[in-house]
């Protein structure tokens, strides 16, 4: 298998046993990465499954292009039961970039299937054919640092190591899986899945390769990827003031999404393996002082000043510490740190609630809310359920929450936090949220990307762009109309990446270029590299279903576990945008996004009174099992 290794781990925790399978029964029609989690969780996780119960599933995959010399293939793609994903925890997804998965690559697996719980903590030892389950008593308590530390110790520096911190021991439903500094499967709480699982951490040593079908093939398209993706330096805006601005960038990937920072010589500096967390860490050094610059128009009660960090190292020694804990940064500085910000000056928790001084202005007093939340004590014990459930638990401060849907924080619909989105398109944002069981704005940058982010086209060329993608330049106008179309492109294109895997943050599909004459991207790139590594042929078109049987297997562990077009309706998308205006004052059209729901549904081949999928799309997509286990349930819409 070209681009393959052939072979999965399957780990029992409860047996003490790891066994290994073959990768070409799901990768023949899933691919790879997202597609691989998603069915097996549709064949072995049951629905309602408590996400700490022994019979969750926590899967790590790779895809046919991990390992390649190619922009954003070093991903590794999670899936499980989420703790985090409100009101009840869901099947969904996460992805962690870094060196990870090419060394799983290397030593000779495709992925790893995790089950059971250990009797005590353990850690997985992988060294090509040496596949161990060790006792880790002796790691047990560590941070996320100090745990990869040990084990490159043990075992030599070039051992990669996922590992979880004191937050994910503690079953904490915001914890992470942590890879060097700079890497995390930060959303959904995989570190508490891993944590309930007693397994600390998973060190892998890989010294083989992965065969290419067509070498020279490969090379060429990624030497027209450099050319229509110009490399890029980090993002050096980031980081104000006198701090130095290096970049990096996960395994064979030229394009850094984030700066490292150096403390200058004289400050104290924190034992520093990396660089921040992609756009968590941009977020954590700004974050602080959100509430002020963006909520002063949407709560008209609040003083116009809120507490700040000023100091920068202040800011970042308190990220640093959340990232050693195992806490999802992200759910801290987009989530907790507006809310109680916003709470205190309203007067909604006083620190009586909180259990100590209301110092938001010091860094001291986040570093030390962390170590609460990481190992539940007072206060931490309610805020390590996740802000939203914390704000059910103690009854208030619901109106300040920056979370819209599923369990997490607002991202890219024009609002708040991430503001910068205009109308029309915070719509394709909002049908994204509507219809995904998380954040999706993790992987669908692309999706606003064509009207939003290419002012170096002119306009006929971003119409001209809209019609050979979408198949209507329409989607470009300002309204509601011919917006489904477009979110469904870029879902099954999404899919595609995830399972190949390619970085969408890191510019797939390339919708546009500046260094063509037409300033049409590259989109027919997955295709190629797909072919390059793995020998198939495949049309676009073939590809592109490849990627809707993904999303349409997906919508099928949704529907087991209770999805439907009420839950799309009442998630709290619309509430949100429609309560909250944009930077324009624009709020959402509830009637209009209905229509536009609806013709997602008919686009989609769904059922639009149920939001199901109907049987003869699930046959076109190669789903008559799924079908046919859907109907025993009565989830098939009547036909």
């Amino acid at each position: 298998m070209f681009g393959y290794t052939g072979r999965l781990l399957r780990v029992d925790l409860s047996r003490d046993r790891i066994t290994q399978e073959d990768t070409a029964p799901y990768a023949d029609r899933f691919l790879g990465g997202r597609g691989l989690c998603a069915k097996i969780a549709w064949d072995e996780i049951p629905p309602h499954i408590d996400p700490f119960h022994p019979d969750n599933r926590l899967l790590a995959m790779t895809g046919p292009l991990t390992g390649m010399p190619v922009a954003g293939a070093g991903r590794t793609q999670f899936g499980s039961v989420a703790p985090q994903v409100y009101p009840e925890p869901r099947y969904t997804r996460s992805s962690m970039g870094g060196n990870w998965a090419a060394a799983l690559k290397y030593a000779g697996y495709d992925g790893v299937i995790i089950q059971g719980q250990a009797e005590r903590p353990v850690y997985l030892w992988i060294c090509d054919a040496d596949v161990d389950l060790k006792a880790a008593d002796g790691l047990w308590g560590l941070d996320t640092f100090q745990t990869q530390q040990a084990l490159m110790k043990a075992y030599g520096s070039d051992v990669s190591v996922i590992a979880i911190g004191p937050a994910g021991e503690n079953l904490s439903r915001i914890a992470i899986i942590n890879n060097e500094t700079e890497n995390a499967a930060g959303q959904g709480g995989f570190g508490g899945v891993m944590g309930s699982k007693r397994l600390k951490a998973v060190a892998v040593k890989g010294t083989g390769s992965v065969q290419v079908a067509d070498p020279k093939r490969l090379l060429q398209t990624v030497q027209r990827i450099k050319q229509l993706l110009p490399p890029r330096t980090g993002n050096p805006e980031l980081v104000p003031g006198t701090y130095r601005r290096t970049a990096t960038a996960c395994l064979g990937c030229p394009r850094p999404c984030a700066a490292i920072i150096t403390i200058p010589r004289g400050q104290k500096q924190e034992p520093l393996i990396g660089k921040t967390t992609c756009v968590e860490g941009r977020w954590l050094l700004e974050g602080w002082n959100i509430p002020h610059r963006d909520y002063k128009n949407q709560y008209p009660e609040l003083p116009r000043d809120t507490p700040r960090i000023k100091d920068l190292a202040s800011r970042f020694g308190a990220k640093i510490w959340g990232d050693k804990y195992g806490i999802n940064m992200w759910e801290v500085t987009l989530g907790l740190v507006p809310w109680l910000t916003l709470c205190t000056a309203a007067g909604v928790l006083s620190a009586e609630d909180v259990g100590m001084p209301l110092r938001l202005d010091r860094g001291e007093f986040w570093r030390e809310l962390l170590r609460k939340i990481a190992y539940r004590e007072g206060i931490g014990d309610v805020l390590a359920e996740g802000v939203r459930r914390a704000a059910d638990a103690l009854g208030k401060g619901h109106r300040y929450l920056s979370h819209m849907a599923h369990g997490y924080v607002e991202h890219w619909v024009g609002r708040g936090i991430q503001s910068p989105l205009p109308f029309p398109y915070w719509i394709l944002s909002a049908l994204c949220w509507a219809t995904d069981s998380r954040d999706p704005f993790s992987d669908h940058h692309r999706t606003y990307e064509l009207g939003y982010e290419t002012k170096y086209l002119t306009h006929a060329q971003e119409r001209s762009i809209s019609r050979r993608l979408y198949g209507s330049e329409k989607t470009l106008d300002p309204d509601y109309t011919h917006k489904a179309q477009r979110v469904i492109w870029h879902q099954n294109r999404c899919c595609v990446d995830e399972c190949l895997i390619l970085c969408e943050f890191g510019g797939f599909p390339i919708v546009s270029s500046e260094a063509t004459a037409d300033g049409f991207g590259f989109p027919e790139v997955e295709r190629e590299l797909y072919a390059a590594v793995t020998g198939l042929e495949v049309t676009q078109r073939e590809l592109d279903a490849m990627g809707a049987r993904v999303f349409n297997l997906e919508r099928a562990i949704m529907l087991r576990e209770g999805r439907s077009k009420a839950y799309d309706v009442g998630c709290g998308v619309i509430e949100y945008l429609t309560n909250r205006p944009d930077t324009a004052g624009i709020t959402l059209n509830t009637d209009q996004f209905l229509e536009a729901l609806n013709d997602y549904y008919e686009l989609r081949g769904w059922d639009v009174p149920t939001g199901r999928p109907k049987r003869e799309t699930l046959r076109q997509l190669g789903l008559n099992d799924v079908a046919d286990a859907l109907e025993e349930k009565g989830l098939l819409p009547e036909s």
